[in-house]
């Protein structure tokens, strides 16, 4: 086999009135925490609904708070 094995998506992610695709936290798959200047930022690497495990990110507890809402970051460690 040449080139890199793909996985395919089970269902299409969602998109908004714009076309882009919306995000939803399925799952934290990782913690940590990061120093900025003189306070601990922590980070939670997030795997999206509907995308593969491949388009996990990194994103902070701020974004997570303000951007996704209702998601309870504690309870999906």
């Amino acid at each position: 086999v040449i080139g890199h094995k793909f996985e395919a998506q089970k269902e299409l992610p969602e998109l908004d009135e714009e076309g882009r695709i919306i995000l939803e936290p399925e799952k934290i798959l990782q913690t940590c925490t990061k120093r900025l200047r003189t306070r601990d930022i922590k980070e939670y690497l997030i795997k999206w609904k509907n995308l593969s495990i491949k388009d996990a990110t990194w994103e902070d507890e701020g974004f997570l708070q303000q951007h996704v809402g209702l998601f309870n970051v504690e309870n999906n460690i």
